[in-house]
């Protein structure tokens, strides 16, 4: 799926740099509103949304074998594009909230393309993409794995219906 994104954010521009704290100021929290985050998931929703990347997403979703995973998958690539497209500027405490954002996008396509989702389906999914980012960080994601594993997919269902049983939790459908 390389070239997906990377045709519709190319032309966009980066943002201006972000300025730096002079030593020994305080560093502000980061929040959503940082311009560069701003700029990553705006340059992402104008591939999604202006530029048709979207079509070619559903495309993908509704044919694949283990969407979940191509979800993921193509979050990741948006998160890696839009870092790249800000030149880096994101700072590394929101990446996380800029690849839920991403995540969040893409499950809506998949939602919309009629694809099923549950609230485990999207915690399986930022789970590959983490163990994902961490790996390629050179880091031994087996620990992480296995904290990872010691909540079963079936609690987030649960914790999403209000601790009903997750049979009972219907899935997530949308129709294009």
């Amino acid at each position: 799926m390389p070239g997906l994104l990377q045709q519709g954010m190319a032309a966009q521009q980066p943002p201006p740099q972000a300025a730096q704290p002079v030593q020994g100021e305080p560093i502000a929290p980061m929040d959503e509103s940082h311009p560069a985050f701003e700029a990553a998931v705006q340059l992402a929703h104008t591939a999604l949304y202006e530029q048709g990347s979207a079509d070619e997403i559903h495309a993908i979703l509704i044919n694949a074998e283990d969407p979940v995973s191509q979800m993921a998958d193509i979050a990741y690539q948006m998160t890696e594009i839009a870092d790249e497209r800000t030149e880096g500027q994101v700072p590394d405490e929101l990446l996380i909230l800029l690849a839920a954002n991403m995540l969040n996008e893409v499950a809506d396509i998949a939602a919309a393309s009629g694809v099923e989702l549950r609230p485990a389906d999207l915690a399986n999914a930022m789970k590959q993409m983490i163990l994902r980012y961490v790996g390629e960080m050179g880091h031994d994601t087996r620990q992480l794995q296995a904290a990872m594993d010691a909540i079963p997919p079936e609690e987030f269902d649960r914790m999403t219906a209000g601790a009903e049983p997750a049979a009972q939790q219907p899935p997530m459908q949308g129709g294009m």
